[in-house]
Formats: C-alpha cells, structure tokens, sequence
C-alpha cells in the first residue's frame, strides 16, 4: 500500500517534469545511458524495476508501447551489434532531451556587461507585450518592474528579437547601481538566489551521505531545483553558490 502511494506521488511529481509516460522511458535513457536498451524493450522495463521500485506499477506492456513510440517518432532506434539487438537514442532523441529536460551548462560566455531593457508598449497591445516578456525570461532575464528587465546575456536576446524602435537598453557594468542598490544585491534578489541556495544546500545535506532512495529521486529533486536556477554566468554568482557542489554531488549518485 506504502509503495503505491510513493508510486502516484512520484507519478505526479514527474507528471510536472517529465510528462507523460513516453517521456518517462526518454528520462531513464537520460539517467542510465544506452544500456537501458541493451535488450530492448524488456531492458528497458528491467531497468524501470532497478532503477526504481517506486516505478514497479508500471507494467511492461505500457512500457513496450512507450518504447515503440520513441522509435516511431525517431526518439530511438533499434541497433543491432555482436552482442544482440537493443535500443539507442538518436540525435532527435537527445536534442528531445536537452528540451524536455533542464540540464546544467557548464561554459556560461558573457562579455561582463549587464544590460536594462525597458519598453513603452501601449497596453492595447497586450499580445506584443506578452510576446516581448516571453523572450526576455526565456533569454535570462530578470523582472526589475513593470516593463524594466535586467539582462547578462543580450547578444542571445538580440539574436531572436531586434531592440531597435521597441526598447531601450542601457549598459552597466558589475560595480553599477539602480535605484540606490548595487547590481550584486540586485541580481541576487531578482533571480532569487538566496532561495535557490538554500535548495541546493537542502539537496547536499540530503544526499551526500551517499543514502537515498533511488536514482530517479535523486534526479526529480535536483532537476527540480535547476529548472529554476536562472544558471547566471559564474561571476554573477554570489560567493560559495551551492550550484557547481549540488551538480557534482548529483552527478557522483547517477
């Protein structure tokens, strides 16, 4: 009865993250490689079963027809070798991946500028403003106030959206202040870093005695923290950040 409860908790939990079940078997390939598929889709339910018991409910024919449409759309694809047959991810499945599922990036360019962006959009055109704040969080950016963004990355935003006629963008530099605070605090409170610490720190103390409860927890819980770490470029960091020891410690229990 416990296990089956733990079993919808978990379901629900990846419901948020991962989707559906199709995008469950995707996130064991991410957690255990290509020797999930070794023997196909019978490997796959196996690796469910050691993985995680917390996943035992579900049945292999669900599982078998999760893998048959990964390869139906060219997520995966069945290999044969001198070993036997077995399933391996093909680019589309990986590029899938890196959409489906947030991932740490490890070289973070930036040309040490911070940039605010402003706009005076009508509100009658509410669909453009939308739009514009869309790509601004999709690009890293950071709500300051009503249409005051501050951005570290403009070279990716200019590349999707043209700032000519629509905002204006002012360059600072790290030591620069707005409204009488200084860029670090600024920033730091506007990603939520402090926040963030805390979860990371929350995650080292929980799983670096090396005890937990299975690789796929470990990964829900981490991969839920990243999602909402903006990953600023290192120096925009506050000092002894719990994100590179979190990601190591992570990558040490995979």
């Amino acid at each position: 009865m416990r296990n089956k409860k733990i079993s919808r908790l978990l379901l629900s939990v990846t419901d948020q993250l991962v989707g559906k079940l199709v995008d469950v078997t995707l996130f064991t390939f991410f957690l255990m490689g290509e020797s999930v598929g070794q023997t196909g889709s019978r490997g796959v339910y196996k690796a469910f079963q050691a993985t995680d018991k917390m996943l035992a409910d579900i049945n292999y024919e669900s599982i078998k027809q999760a893998v048959s449409k990964l390869i139906k759309d060219g997520l995966t694809e069945k290999k044969s070798g001198s070993t036997g047959s077995g399933i391996i991810l093909t680019k589309l499945g990986e590029e899938r991946l890196k959409r489906s599922f947030p991932y740490y990036r490890k070289e973070r360019p930036w040309d040490h500028l911070l940039y605010l962006v402003s706009y005076d959009i009508p509100t009658k055109y509410n669909r453009l403003r939308d739009h514009l704040r869309l790509i601004l969080k999709n690009h890293g950016a950071g709500l300051v106030q009503d249409s005051l963004w501050i951005n570290p990355l403009l070279e990716e935003f200019s590349k999707t959206y043209s700032p000519e006629k629509v905002i204006l963008v002012s360059k600072l530099d790290q030591s620069g202040v707005v409204g009488g605070a200084k860029l670090a605090d600024l920033v730091k409170d506007i990603y939520g870093l402090d926040d963030l610490d805390r979860r990371y720190r929350d995650f080292i103390n929980r799983y670096g005695n090396g005890k937990y409860i299975s690789k796929m927890k470990v990964a829900l819980d981490y991969l839920a923290i990243l999602k909402d770490d903006p990953q600023l470029p290192f120096p925009l960091e506050p000092e002894n950040y719990s994100g590179k020891e979190a990601h190591r410690l992570y990558q040490s229990l995979l």
